[in-house]
């Protein structure tokens, strides 16, 4: 079972993924970029996380280093998720996380 702590986690390198690699190549202070988080429910059980972001690149899974401090968000959420799909949308892209559960909204146990 997906526990909140896990969607919770999805959430923050996807948008953290984002904000660091989602600025539009042409990015100026009057036009600094955008993203945009969405959270849907199409069936019970079932969350997706969509993170969309001014930048068309898609992302790219990297093999970080031992002690790279960065480099290991997309591989965290390809584990937590039970399916990670992109697409270009407009002049960004999207990317969405399919997070499976039977019970989300159940606190983590304590402890």
């Amino acid at each position: 079972m997906l526990s909140r702590t896990s969607a919770e986690v999805v959430v923050s390198e996807l948008v953290t993924n984002a904000l660091l690699h989602g600025r539009p190549a042409r990015a100026t202070a009057e036009e600094p970029g955008w993203c945009r988080l969405t959270l849907e429910c199409p069936a019970q059980g079932t969350v997706w996380v969509t993170v969309a972001d001014s930048s068309p690149r898609r992302p790219v899974r990297r093999t970080a280093g031992a002690d790279a401090e960065s480099g290991r968000g997309l591989a965290v959420v390809l584990g937590l998720a039970a399916r990670v799909t992109a697409w270009t949308e407009g002049n960004g892209k999207a990317v969405r996380a399919e997070l499976t559960s039977r019970d989300l909204s159940s606190p983590p146990p304590a402890g």
